[in-house]
């Protein structure tokens, strides 16, 4: 039975979804409460029960979880992905990348360029790996790195580059503040003075968001 501070969705085999909690549960059936009352549901009729906050509900309607928490536009968050997550972005058309849980502190994204050449030296590529310091629901730490091998051009080996960061977030994952400190190098040769980035996200609805990010 959920808490005081949950609250469950119930879809049935028939793909109805209800929202309410499961006030009793029997032999061959449950007894559920919602808003159109309480309901005697067969449990061979029910296909998943989900838990989830009562924060997650907005006006009567479910907002499921923010699928770019762990990313701005480009900057990276304080959050991680959790063990098994995984996603994939395209920047730009030509500049896929694949990202995924490890475990619940450490994620690793990379891909290269898809630019139509047929040399691979003059692709770029990059790897980009996060260890998750603090992991809390109204914050996250975070390190990392960002590795990108330039192309080739000729007979001049492309360098590599890439910025080593560290960034914070405060806030819900619906509504928070980003800011990250890093250090850029070419190959690993680092510069004298720091990158700052400050960004964030507000939800404005379950599928639209307000993201700002800003660099210095």
């Amino acid at each position: 039975m959920p808490d005081s501070n949950h609250i469950q969705i119930l879809t049935t085999v028939d793909g109805s979804a209800l929202v309410g909690r499961i006030v009793e549960v029997r032999e061959s059936d449950v007894k559920f409460e919602s808003k159109l009352g309480t309901m005697t549901i067969s449990i061979s009729d029910i296909r998943e029960i989900k838990e989830i906050s009562l924060s997650a509900m907005k006006e009567g309607a479910y907002w499921f979880p923010n699928p770019n928490a762990t990313r701005l536009f480009f900057a990276a968050t304080g959050r991680s992905l959790k063990k098994g997550e995984g996603y994939f972005a395209d920047y730009y058309l030509f500049f896929p990348l694949v990202a995924y849980g490890i475990t619940d502190n450490i994620t690793i994204a990379g891909g290269m360029s898809l630019l139509p050449t047929g040399n691979i030296e003059y692709q770029f590529f990059y790897f980009m790996p996060k260890v998750g310091i603090i992991q809390k629901e109204g914050g996250a730490l975070s390190a990392g790195i960002m590795m990108l091998k330039l192309p080739n051009f000729g007979d001049e080996r492309g360098p590599a580059v890439g910025i080593a960061y560290g960034v914070g977030t405060l806030g819900s994952s619906n509504a928070s503040l980003t800011a990250g400190l890093g250090y850029g190098y070419v190959d690993w040769d680092f510069a004298d003075t720091p990158m700052i980035m400050i960004g964030g996200e507000t939800r404005i609805s379950r599928r639209v968001s307000l993201v700002s990010e800003n660099w210095w």
